[in-house]
Protein backbone atom coordinates (compact mmCIF):
# COMPACT_ATOMS: atom_id res chain seq x y z
CA UNK A 1 0.00 0.00 0.00
CA UNK A 2 3.21 2.07 0.82
CA UNK A 3 4.04 1.87 -3.06
CA UNK A 4 0.38 2.99 -3.85
CA UNK A 5 0.12 5.59 -1.98
CA UNK A 6 3.86 6.89 -3.77
CA UNK A 7 2.14 6.22 -7.18
CA UNK A 8 -0.85 8.08 -6.65
CA UNK A 9 0.81 11.17 -5.41
CA UNK A 10 3.41 11.33 -8.44
CA UNK A 11 0.18 11.18 -10.48
CA UNK A 12 -1.60 13.73 -8.28
CA UNK A 13 1.35 15.99 -8.37
CA UNK A 14 1.87 15.95 -12.19
CA UNK A 15 -1.87 16.59 -12.93
CA UNK A 16 -1.54 19.71 -10.86
CA UNK A 17 1.37 21.48 -11.98
CA UNK A 18 0.35 20.75 -15.38
CA UNK A 19 -2.89 21.58 -15.26
CA UNK A 20 -2.29 24.67 -13.31
CA UNK A 21 -0.84 27.15 -16.03
CA UNK A 22 -4.24 28.27 -17.92
CA UNK A 23 -2.82 29.43 -21.30
CA UNK A 24 -1.47 32.74 -22.45
CA UNK A 25 -4.41 32.70 -25.48
CA UNK A 26 -7.32 32.16 -23.15
CA UNK A 27 -5.99 34.36 -20.56
CA UNK A 28 -5.82 37.34 -22.93
CA UNK A 29 -9.03 36.52 -25.27
CA UNK A 30 -10.48 38.95 -23.67
CA UNK A 31 -8.29 41.69 -24.11
CA UNK A 32 -7.20 41.01 -27.43
CA UNK A 33 -11.04 41.11 -28.03
CA UNK A 34 -11.57 44.60 -26.44
CA UNK A 35 -8.52 46.05 -28.32
CA UNK A 36 -9.48 44.75 -31.57
CA UNK A 37 -13.09 46.45 -31.09
CA UNK A 38 -11.38 49.71 -30.48
CA UNK A 39 -11.81 49.81 -27.06
CA UNK A 40 -8.42 50.81 -26.21
CA UNK A 41 -8.64 52.30 -22.90
CA UNK A 42 -11.10 49.22 -21.42
CA UNK A 43 -8.05 46.84 -22.93
CA UNK A 44 -5.45 49.12 -21.12
CA UNK A 45 -7.58 47.94 -17.45
CA UNK A 46 -7.92 44.96 -18.71
CA UNK A 47 -4.03 44.25 -19.48
CA UNK A 48 -3.72 45.93 -15.73
CA UNK A 49 -6.14 43.51 -14.28
CA UNK A 50 -3.92 41.19 -15.45
CA UNK A 51 -0.92 42.53 -14.43
CA UNK A 52 -2.01 42.85 -11.27
CA UNK A 53 -2.53 38.99 -10.65
CA UNK A 54 0.54 37.86 -11.98
CA UNK A 55 2.59 40.88 -9.70
CA UNK A 56 0.46 38.66 -6.40
CA UNK A 57 1.91 35.49 -7.91
CA UNK A 58 5.39 36.25 -8.03
CA UNK A 59 7.99 37.56 -5.31
CA UNK A 60 9.28 41.22 -6.26
CA UNK A 61 12.73 39.62 -7.04
CA UNK A 62 11.92 36.82 -9.08
CA UNK A 63 11.25 36.59 -13.04
CA UNK A 64 7.03 35.94 -12.84
CA UNK A 65 5.69 33.37 -15.09
CA UNK A 66 3.66 35.26 -17.35
CA UNK A 67 4.48 38.99 -15.85
CA UNK A 68 7.12 40.24 -18.73
CA UNK A 69 4.34 39.20 -21.83
CA UNK A 70 1.22 40.75 -19.52
CA UNK A 71 4.08 44.05 -19.27
CA UNK A 72 3.99 44.23 -22.95
CA UNK A 73 0.72 44.22 -23.38
CA UNK A 74 -0.25 46.21 -20.96
CA UNK A 75 2.47 48.49 -22.44
CA UNK A 76 1.07 48.34 -26.15
CA UNK A 77 -2.84 48.38 -25.00
CA UNK A 78 -1.59 51.76 -22.95
CA UNK A 79 -0.10 53.28 -26.21
CA UNK A 80 -2.98 52.84 -28.25
CA UNK A 81 -5.18 54.58 -25.57
CA UNK A 82 -3.02 57.47 -25.59
CA UNK A 83 -1.73 57.15 -21.83
CA UNK A 84 1.87 57.67 -22.88
CA UNK A 85 3.21 58.68 -19.51
CA UNK A 86 1.62 55.25 -18.37
CA UNK A 87 2.99 53.11 -20.90
CA UNK A 88 6.53 54.43 -20.92
CA UNK A 89 6.50 53.06 -17.79
CA UNK A 90 4.93 49.66 -17.98
CA UNK A 91 7.57 49.25 -20.37
CA UNK A 92 10.34 50.39 -18.37
CA UNK A 93 8.72 47.39 -16.08
CA UNK A 94 9.25 44.76 -18.72
CA UNK A 95 12.80 46.28 -19.37
CA UNK A 96 13.77 45.72 -16.13
CA UNK A 97 12.21 42.29 -16.12
CA UNK A 98 14.50 41.55 -19.32
CA UNK A 99 17.27 42.41 -17.22
CA UNK A 100 16.44 40.00 -14.26
CA UNK A 101 15.80 37.30 -17.56
CA UNK A 102 19.25 37.70 -18.79
CA UNK A 103 20.42 37.86 -15.19
CA UNK A 104 18.89 34.89 -13.89
CA UNK A 105 20.25 31.02 -15.46
CA UNK A 106 17.76 29.93 -18.14
CA UNK A 107 18.32 26.13 -16.52
CA UNK A 108 17.76 25.92 -13.36
CA UNK A 109 17.37 22.97 -11.46
CA UNK A 110 13.38 22.73 -10.41
CA UNK A 111 12.26 24.67 -13.22
CA UNK A 112 14.03 23.08 -15.85
CA UNK A 113 12.80 19.35 -14.26
CA UNK A 114 8.83 21.05 -13.71
CA UNK A 115 9.17 22.06 -17.44
CA UNK A 116 10.46 18.75 -18.98
CA UNK A 117 7.88 16.77 -16.53
CA UNK A 118 4.56 18.76 -17.18
CA UNK A 119 5.04 21.58 -20.24
CA UNK A 120 7.19 24.27 -20.61
CA UNK A 121 4.63 27.32 -19.56
CA UNK A 122 5.91 26.31 -16.02
CA UNK A 123 9.05 28.20 -16.85
CA UNK A 124 9.12 31.81 -16.67
CA UNK A 125 8.36 33.50 -20.31
CA UNK A 126 11.49 35.36 -20.85
CA UNK A 127 10.68 36.93 -24.07
CA UNK A 128 12.10 36.68 -27.91
CA UNK A 129 14.34 39.04 -29.18
CA UNK A 130 11.82 41.03 -31.75
CA UNK A 131 10.23 41.49 -28.05
CA UNK A 132 13.03 43.87 -26.49
CA UNK A 133 13.99 45.54 -30.07
CA UNK A 134 9.63 46.72 -30.17
CA UNK A 135 9.72 47.42 -26.63
CA UNK A 136 12.56 49.88 -27.17
CA UNK A 137 11.21 51.01 -30.65
CA UNK A 138 7.89 51.97 -28.85
CA UNK A 139 9.77 53.60 -26.19
CA UNK A 140 11.24 55.44 -28.58
CA UNK A 141 7.79 56.61 -30.17
CA UNK A 142 6.50 57.66 -26.73
CA UNK A 143 9.30 60.24 -26.47
CA UNK A 144 8.44 61.23 -29.61
CA UNK A 145 4.90 62.23 -28.35
CA UNK A 146 6.21 63.33 -24.70
CA UNK A 147 8.53 65.84 -26.88
CA UNK A 148 11.75 64.30 -25.42
CA UNK A 149 13.63 63.73 -28.84
CA UNK A 150 17.26 63.07 -27.04
CA UNK A 151 15.43 59.94 -24.98
CA UNK A 152 13.96 59.21 -27.90
CA UNK A 153 17.35 59.09 -29.53
CA UNK A 154 18.44 56.99 -26.95
CA UNK A 155 15.52 54.45 -27.17
CA UNK A 156 15.73 53.61 -31.07
CA UNK A 157 19.97 53.41 -30.31
CA UNK A 158 18.97 50.72 -27.77
CA UNK A 159 16.49 48.97 -30.31
CA UNK A 160 19.82 48.83 -32.58
CA UNK A 161 21.96 47.48 -30.24
CA UNK A 162 19.44 44.91 -29.70
CA UNK A 163 18.79 44.26 -33.07
CA UNK A 164 22.59 43.68 -33.53
CA UNK A 165 23.05 41.37 -30.25
CA UNK A 166 20.27 39.19 -31.47
CA UNK A 167 21.89 36.87 -33.37
CA UNK A 168 24.77 35.44 -31.21
CA UNK A 169 22.38 35.44 -28.27
CA UNK A 170 19.83 33.63 -29.83
CA UNK A 171 22.13 31.15 -31.81
CA UNK A 172 23.50 30.14 -28.41
CA UNK A 173 20.03 29.81 -26.57
CA UNK A 174 19.19 27.13 -29.16
CA UNK A 175 21.98 24.80 -29.26
CA UNK A 176 21.59 24.97 -25.71
CA UNK A 177 18.27 23.78 -25.23
CA UNK A 178 18.75 21.36 -28.03
CA UNK A 179 21.46 20.05 -26.12
CA UNK A 180 19.96 19.82 -22.74
CA UNK A 181 16.73 18.29 -23.89
CA UNK A 182 18.99 15.61 -25.79
CA UNK A 183 21.03 14.71 -22.15
CA UNK A 184 17.65 14.80 -20.32
CA UNK A 185 16.30 12.34 -22.52
CA UNK A 186 19.74 9.93 -22.31
CA UNK A 187 20.28 9.97 -19.30
CA UNK A 188 16.98 7.80 -18.82
CA UNK A 189 17.43 6.24 -21.38
CA UNK A 190 15.10 7.13 -23.94
CA UNK A 191 15.85 7.87 -27.49
CA UNK A 192 14.08 8.91 -30.61
CA UNK A 193 13.69 8.60 -34.64
CA UNK A 194 16.21 11.27 -35.43
CA UNK A 195 14.66 11.12 -39.22
CA UNK A 196 11.02 11.76 -38.05
CA UNK A 197 12.26 14.38 -35.36
CA UNK A 198 14.21 16.37 -37.99
CA UNK A 199 11.48 16.38 -40.75
CA UNK A 200 8.74 17.93 -37.84
CA UNK A 201 11.05 20.58 -37.35
CA UNK A 202 10.45 21.82 -41.01
CA UNK A 203 6.66 21.80 -40.36
CA UNK A 204 6.11 25.35 -38.68
CA UNK A 205 4.95 27.13 -41.37
CA UNK A 206 5.19 30.01 -42.90
CA UNK A 207 3.58 33.24 -45.07
CA UNK A 208 3.29 32.59 -48.72
CA UNK A 209 4.15 36.13 -49.74
CA UNK A 210 6.59 36.58 -46.94
CA UNK A 211 9.33 39.00 -47.80
CA UNK A 212 13.05 37.73 -46.62
CA UNK A 213 14.94 40.27 -44.10
CA UNK A 214 16.56 37.47 -42.63
CA UNK A 215 16.74 36.23 -38.88
CA UNK A 216 17.06 39.19 -36.72
CA UNK A 217 16.84 42.15 -39.46
CA UNK A 218 13.89 44.40 -38.32
CA UNK A 219 13.84 47.87 -40.75
CA UNK A 220 11.73 49.98 -38.42
CA UNK A 221 14.75 51.02 -35.85
CA UNK A 222 16.84 52.37 -38.57
CA UNK A 223 13.48 54.05 -40.22
CA UNK A 224 12.87 55.91 -37.01
CA UNK A 225 16.29 56.39 -36.17
CA UNK A 226 16.55 58.52 -39.71
CA UNK A 227 13.60 60.11 -38.78
CA UNK A 228 14.64 61.17 -35.89
CA UNK A 229 18.25 61.92 -36.75
CA UNK A 230 16.42 64.71 -39.30
CA UNK A 231 14.38 66.22 -36.74
CA UNK A 232 15.24 69.31 -34.38
CA UNK A 233 18.47 70.75 -33.57
CA UNK A 234 20.89 68.82 -35.70
CA UNK A 235 24.60 68.64 -35.79
CA UNK A 236 26.12 67.28 -39.11
CA UNK A 237 26.94 63.58 -37.39
CA UNK A 238 22.82 63.61 -36.80
CA UNK A 239 22.82 64.34 -40.56
CA UNK A 240 25.23 61.37 -41.59
CA UNK A 241 23.96 59.16 -38.81
CA UNK A 242 20.23 60.01 -40.63
CA UNK A 243 22.06 59.09 -43.83
CA UNK A 244 23.26 55.46 -42.98
CA UNK A 245 20.11 54.90 -41.45
CA UNK A 246 18.03 55.25 -44.42
CA UNK A 247 20.51 53.64 -46.91
CA UNK A 248 20.12 50.21 -44.24
CA UNK A 249 16.43 50.68 -44.05
CA UNK A 250 16.48 50.68 -47.98
CA UNK A 251 18.48 47.86 -48.26
CA UNK A 252 15.69 45.86 -46.52
CA UNK A 253 12.50 47.73 -47.97
CA UNK A 254 13.91 48.79 -51.57
CA UNK A 255 10.81 49.33 -52.93
CA UNK A 256 9.46 52.25 -50.29
CA UNK A 257 9.77 55.38 -52.26
CA UNK A 258 9.69 57.61 -49.36
CA UNK A 259 12.19 55.95 -47.64
CA UNK A 260 14.26 56.84 -50.81
CA UNK A 261 13.09 60.35 -50.47
CA UNK A 262 13.95 61.20 -46.94
CA UNK A 263 17.64 59.02 -48.06
CA UNK A 264 18.09 61.95 -50.59
CA UNK A 265 17.10 64.43 -48.08
CA UNK A 266 19.32 63.30 -45.47
CA UNK A 267 22.31 62.95 -48.10
CA UNK A 268 21.80 66.58 -49.27
CA UNK A 269 21.72 67.87 -46.02
CA UNK A 270 24.58 66.24 -44.45
CA UNK A 271 26.88 67.36 -47.54
CA UNK A 272 25.43 70.94 -46.81
CA UNK A 273 26.04 70.49 -43.21
CA UNK A 274 22.59 71.83 -42.38
CA UNK A 275 19.31 70.37 -42.62
CA UNK A 276 18.05 71.32 -46.44
CA UNK A 277 14.05 70.31 -46.11
CA UNK A 278 11.35 72.17 -45.11
CA UNK A 279 8.94 71.38 -41.91
CA UNK A 280 7.84 67.68 -42.90
CA UNK A 281 5.02 65.54 -41.58
CA UNK A 282 5.91 61.32 -40.86
CA UNK A 283 2.98 59.24 -40.92
CA UNK A 284 3.17 56.01 -38.63
CA UNK A 285 0.95 53.17 -39.34
CA UNK A 286 1.00 50.38 -37.21
CA UNK A 287 -1.75 48.12 -39.09
CA UNK A 288 -3.06 44.95 -38.50
CA UNK A 289 -2.17 42.06 -35.43
CA UNK A 290 0.94 40.25 -35.09
CA UNK A 291 0.72 36.35 -35.69
CA UNK A 292 -0.66 34.42 -32.64
CA UNK A 293 0.20 30.92 -31.85
CA UNK A 294 -2.29 27.86 -32.35
CA UNK A 295 -1.41 24.31 -30.55
CA UNK A 296 -1.05 21.30 -33.17
CA UNK A 297 -0.43 17.55 -31.57
CA UNK A 298 0.75 14.43 -33.09
CA UNK A 299 2.38 10.73 -31.85
CA UNK A 300 5.47 10.31 -31.12
CA UNK A 301 6.91 6.89 -32.55
CA UNK A 302 9.10 6.07 -29.27
CA UNK A 303 11.58 3.19 -29.71
CA UNK A 304 12.04 2.51 -26.17
CA UNK A 305 11.01 -0.78 -24.31
CA UNK A 306 8.77 -2.51 -26.56
CA UNK A 307 7.58 -4.76 -24.07
CA UNK A 308 6.85 -2.12 -21.59
CA UNK A 309 5.16 0.48 -23.84
CA UNK A 310 1.43 -0.76 -23.80
CA UNK A 311 2.64 0.59 -19.98
CA UNK A 312 3.10 4.07 -21.42
CA UNK A 313 -0.43 5.54 -22.03
CA UNK A 314 -0.72 7.74 -25.08
CA UNK A 315 2.29 9.40 -25.82
CA UNK A 316 2.72 12.57 -27.96
CA UNK A 317 3.86 15.63 -27.86
CA UNK A 318 1.64 19.40 -28.37
CA UNK A 319 3.62 21.96 -30.84
CA UNK A 320 2.86 25.73 -31.22
CA UNK A 321 2.32 26.75 -35.03
CA UNK A 322 1.39 30.36 -36.11
CA UNK A 323 -1.88 32.01 -37.09
CA UNK A 324 -1.88 34.74 -39.02
CA UNK A 325 -4.60 37.61 -38.98
CA UNK A 326 -6.36 39.86 -41.23
CA UNK A 327 -3.68 42.01 -43.22
CA UNK A 328 -5.45 45.71 -41.52
CA UNK A 329 -6.83 48.37 -43.85
CA UNK A 330 -5.08 50.26 -46.47
CA UNK A 331 -4.23 53.66 -45.25
CA UNK A 332 -3.92 57.55 -47.63
CA UNK A 333 -3.02 60.10 -46.19
CA UNK A 334 -3.99 63.83 -47.91
CA UNK A 335 -2.40 67.08 -47.85
CA UNK A 336 -3.50 70.05 -49.66
CA UNK A 337 -5.15 68.28 -52.08
CA UNK A 338 -2.42 65.40 -52.97
CA UNK A 339 -2.92 62.15 -51.74
CA UNK A 340 -0.05 60.32 -49.71
CA UNK A 341 -0.42 56.34 -49.45
CA UNK A 342 0.99 54.66 -46.91
CA UNK A 343 4.11 51.89 -47.49
CA UNK A 344 5.65 49.36 -45.82
CA UNK A 345 8.82 49.89 -43.67
CA UNK A 346 8.47 46.88 -41.27
CA UNK A 347 6.77 43.59 -41.55
CA UNK A 348 6.44 42.70 -37.73
CA UNK A 349 4.43 39.19 -39.35
CA UNK A 350 7.62 38.21 -41.18
CA UNK A 351 10.24 39.36 -38.21
CA UNK A 352 7.83 37.25 -36.02
CA UNK A 353 7.82 34.01 -37.95
CA UNK A 354 11.35 34.34 -39.36
CA UNK A 355 12.31 33.89 -35.19
CA UNK A 356 9.59 31.25 -34.60
CA UNK A 357 11.62 29.52 -37.24
CA UNK A 358 14.63 29.55 -36.29
CA UNK A 359 13.79 28.25 -32.58
CA UNK A 360 11.68 25.49 -34.03
CA UNK A 361 14.45 22.93 -34.05
CA UNK A 362 14.96 23.87 -30.22
CA UNK A 363 10.93 23.66 -29.46
CA UNK A 364 10.82 20.24 -30.84
CA UNK A 365 13.60 18.78 -29.07
CA UNK A 366 12.60 19.77 -26.33
CA UNK A 367 8.61 18.44 -26.75
CA UNK A 368 10.11 15.39 -28.17
CA UNK A 369 12.30 14.91 -24.77
CA UNK A 370 9.29 15.64 -22.63
CA UNK A 371 7.38 13.11 -24.18
CA UNK A 372 9.80 10.42 -23.75
CA UNK A 373 10.63 11.28 -19.83
CA UNK A 374 6.74 11.46 -19.26
CA UNK A 375 6.42 8.08 -21.50
CA UNK A 376 9.64 6.16 -19.22
CA UNK A 377 7.82 7.48 -15.89
CA UNK A 378 3.84 6.68 -17.03
CA UNK A 379 5.82 3.20 -17.66
CA UNK A 380 7.28 3.34 -14.32
CA UNK A 381 4.39 4.27 -12.52
CA UNK A 382 1.92 1.81 -14.26
CA UNK A 383 4.63 -1.52 -13.63
CA UNK A 384 4.28 -0.43 -9.84
CA UNK A 385 0.63 -0.54 -9.93
CA UNK A 386 0.85 -3.70 -11.64
CA UNK A 387 2.62 -5.20 -8.75
CA UNK A 388 0.70 -3.90 -6.18
CA UNK A 389 -2.53 -4.83 -8.36
CA UNK A 390 -1.50 -8.40 -8.31
CA UNK A 391 0.46 -8.43 -4.84
CA UNK A 392 -3.36 -7.23 -3.50
CA UNK A 393 -5.70 -9.28 -6.07
CA UNK A 394 -9.23 -9.25 -6.20
CA UNK A 395 -10.95 -6.40 -6.35
CA UNK A 396 -8.96 -3.67 -4.47
CA UNK A 397 -6.10 -5.11 -6.46
CA UNK A 398 -8.52 -4.39 -10.21
CA UNK A 399 -9.26 -0.95 -8.75
CA UNK A 400 -5.35 -0.51 -7.71
CA UNK A 401 -5.01 -1.18 -11.43
CA UNK A 402 -7.54 1.19 -12.74
CA UNK A 403 -6.82 3.95 -11.10
CA UNK A 404 -2.69 3.52 -12.46
CA UNK A 405 -4.02 3.35 -15.70
CA UNK A 406 -6.16 6.13 -15.55
CA UNK A 407 -4.02 8.45 -13.11
CA UNK A 408 -1.21 8.20 -15.81
CA UNK A 409 -3.29 8.75 -19.04
CA UNK A 410 -4.71 11.35 -17.40
CA UNK A 411 -1.33 12.77 -16.79
CA UNK A 412 -0.50 12.19 -20.23
CA UNK A 413 -3.00 14.35 -21.60
CA UNK A 414 -2.83 16.87 -18.83
CA UNK A 415 0.62 17.98 -19.29
CA UNK A 416 1.29 17.52 -23.13
CA UNK A 417 0.47 21.19 -24.13
CA UNK A 418 2.61 23.64 -26.35
CA UNK A 419 4.00 27.41 -25.02
CA UNK A 420 1.58 29.77 -26.76
CA UNK A 421 2.67 32.83 -24.97
CA UNK A 422 3.30 35.35 -27.49
CA UNK A 423 2.78 39.33 -27.19
CA UNK A 424 -0.52 39.75 -28.56
CA UNK A 425 -1.21 43.22 -29.44
CA UNK A 426 1.76 44.31 -31.53
CA UNK A 427 0.89 44.90 -35.42
CA UNK A 428 1.24 43.17 -38.50
CA UNK A 429 3.21 45.64 -40.09
CA UNK A 430 4.48 49.07 -39.74
CA UNK A 431 3.63 51.45 -42.81
CA UNK A 432 4.58 55.25 -43.45
CA UNK A 433 4.06 58.11 -45.65
CA UNK A 434 6.40 61.50 -45.79
CA UNK A 435 5.37 64.54 -47.28
CA UNK A 436 5.95 68.58 -46.66
CA UNK A 437 3.32 70.00 -44.01
CA UNK A 438 0.66 71.51 -45.49
CA UNK A 439 0.28 75.55 -45.12
CA UNK A 440 -3.47 74.71 -43.96
CA UNK A 441 -1.80 72.10 -41.39
CA UNK A 442 -5.06 69.57 -42.04
CA UNK A 443 -3.91 65.87 -42.81
CA UNK A 444 -6.94 63.88 -43.78
CA UNK A 445 -6.66 60.18 -42.84
CA UNK A 446 -8.85 57.37 -44.90
CA UNK A 447 -8.61 53.97 -43.48
CA UNK A 448 -10.93 51.28 -45.66
CA UNK A 449 -13.61 53.76 -45.40
CA UNK A 450 -13.49 55.64 -41.97
CA UNK A 451 -12.04 59.09 -42.15
CA UNK A 452 -10.17 61.47 -39.68
CA UNK A 453 -9.21 64.66 -39.72
CA UNK A 454 -6.04 65.75 -38.29
CA UNK A 455 -5.29 69.39 -37.34
CA UNK A 456 -1.63 69.97 -37.00
CA UNK A 457 -0.19 72.98 -35.24
CA UNK A 458 2.18 76.15 -36.98
CA UNK A 459 4.87 74.94 -38.96
CA UNK A 460 6.83 78.20 -38.53
CA UNK A 461 10.48 77.36 -37.62
CA UNK A 462 12.31 73.78 -37.64
CA UNK A 463 9.77 71.53 -36.71
CA UNK A 464 8.47 67.86 -38.15
CA UNK A 465 5.28 66.47 -37.22
CA UNK A 466 4.60 62.80 -36.43
CA UNK A 467 0.89 61.11 -36.66
CA UNK A 468 1.23 57.88 -34.83
CA UNK A 469 -1.98 55.55 -35.87
CA UNK A 470 -3.11 52.02 -34.62
CA UNK A 471 -5.81 49.69 -36.50
CA UNK A 472 -5.80 46.69 -35.48
CA UNK A 473 -8.26 45.28 -38.16
CA UNK A 474 -10.20 46.83 -41.27
CA UNK A 475 -13.26 47.22 -38.80
CA UNK A 476 -11.40 48.40 -36.04
CA UNK A 477 -12.01 52.57 -34.25
CA UNK A 478 -8.44 53.61 -34.96
CA UNK A 479 -6.27 54.94 -32.34
CA UNK A 480 -4.65 58.63 -33.86
CA UNK A 481 -2.06 60.83 -32.32
CA UNK A 482 0.28 63.63 -33.51
CA UNK A 483 3.26 65.04 -32.25
CA UNK A 484 5.43 68.08 -32.70
CA UNK A 485 8.89 68.11 -32.35
CA UNK A 486 11.46 70.50 -33.20
CA UNK A 487 12.73 74.67 -32.82
CA UNK A 488 10.02 76.73 -33.38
Amino acid sequence: MQRLACTIFCVTAVVLVGCSTQSHTDRTSGLVSLFVEGRYNAAASEAGGLAEESDRRTNSDRLPRDGLVIRLEQGAALRAAGLIDESTRVFRRADRLFQIADETPKVQLGSETTALWTNPTALAYRGTQYDRVLVATMQAMNQIELGDLELARVFIRDAGRRLRDAKDKFEADIERDRREADRAVRSRGGDVDEAWASSLRRTSGRPVDAIDYGVFANPLPDVLAGMLFLAGETTRGDLERAVVAFRRAQALEPGNTYLAELYDLAEASANAGTFVGEPRVHVIYAAGMAPTRLEWRIDVPLYIFPGDIGRAGAPGIALPQLAYGPPGAVLTASASGEPFPTQRVASIERVVTAEFDAAYDGVVSRAVASAIIRTLAAIAVNTATDRAADEVGGPEGLLIFLLGRIGTSVAQVATNAADLRTWRLIPARYEIASFPAPADGSVQLNLGGRSVTVELPSSDGRVTHFIFVRQPTPGSPPSVRAATVGVR
